[in-house]
């Protein structure tokens, strides 16, 4: 009796393991399709591997590459790897019978994204197009199926033109819940609407202009509480002012700032972080230090009008 038992015991187990070889073997042969199926996207996702959780409670996709299909020499070109890209609540109905991808959860996990901006003079192309470029590629990934929840874990930012750093994000955590992908939102990093958002970085980098840089340390942003708090921010020049004065050929005021900490709460859901339009109820800055350099033996630039601070802020 008992031998029949360990018998029908080890059947189970064979059985067992081979419907997870079997339904692995499955889910690889579609999976493939299912990600890269829509004829107007953007980007093509591959991967190295694929593991099938246990009990099929998910997938994991190891080493993936995010790769454009129409790479242009003129405009911003976004490249990605990403150390794994787990899919979690996916709903085996639809993806097996109607190749669709209904997932709870998709977490990119140490993402490494690097942006190459256009030439100047091939475009009017800003620092800011950076961000444009995330979210061109977060709206292409997202709307591939019905996902309902994104996170973003350790990710990393390069933006270069012409191999000269633009600008450098590190430790970029992102998340997205109940989102909404048939709901555009055009001036999120998210474009679609979503239930709750949260982002922060632990530092980034700014090229301003050839001789200026801005440098930030933590940054985070928590729409549901209408809140958005930068550390250690400082605005400097890469040269000697000096120096800069007379590459520049004139009199003009050189400005440096430090600022330890900017705190904006009560943000309008109106206002858009990246191009700069802040509408909040208040604003707190604390400890600001300016330096201000002219240097005399230069030309004087012809008089013009000085935009005022109370036209700033209102």
């Amino acid at each position: 009796m008992k031998k029949i038992i360990g018998i029908v015991l080890v059947s189970l187990l064979v059985l067992i393991f081979g419907f997870f070889l079997v339904a692995e073997w499955w889910v690889e042969q579609i999976f493939d399709e299912v990600m890269n199926e829509k004829p107007d996207r953007v980007y093509n996702v591959t991967y190295a591997d694929l593991d099938l959780h246990t009990f099929l409670k998910g997938v994991t996709l190891e080493s993936a590459q995010i790769v454009p299909i129409n790479a242009s020499d003129s405009g911003t070109v976004l490249h990605g790897t990403v150390s794994h890209i787990e899919l979690s609540g996916i709903q085996w109905r639809h993806f097996f019978f109607s190749k669709k991808a209904n997932v709870r959860e998709m977490v990119f996990i140490k993402p490494d994204f690097q942006i190459s901006l256009g030439p100047v003079k091939q475009s009017k192309e800003k620092p800011r197009s950076s961000t444009k470029g995330l979210q061109r590629l977060f709206g292409d990934i997202l709307s591939r199926g019905e996902i309902q929840n994104f996170r973003l874990v350790n990710g990393s930012t390069e933006a270069r033109r012409d191999s000269v750093l633009i600008a450098k994000v590190a430790n970029l955590t992102i998340s997205a819940e109940e989102i909404v992908t048939d709901s555009i939102q055009a001036k999120s990093l998210i474009p679609f609407k979503v239930g709750s958002f949260t982002a922060s970085v632990d530092s980034s980098v700014l090229q301003l202009n050839e001789y200026t840089m801005l440098r930030s340390g933590y940054f985070g942003y928590q729409e549901d509480q209408s809140q958005l708090e930068l550390n250690n921010i400082m605005m400097s020049f890469t040269d000697d002012r000096m120096q800069v004065s007379q590459r520049l050929g004139k009199q003009v005021d050189l400005i440096e700032a430090k600022v330890k900490l900017l705190k904006i709460d009560g943000l309008d859901a109106t206002s858009n972080v990246s191009e700069l339009d802040i509408r909040a109820q208040s604003m707190l800055i604390d400890e600001f230090e300016l330096k201000d350099f002219r240097d005399k033996n230069q030309q004087r630039p012809p008089d013009s009008a000085k935009p005022m601070f109370s036209g700033m802020v209102r």
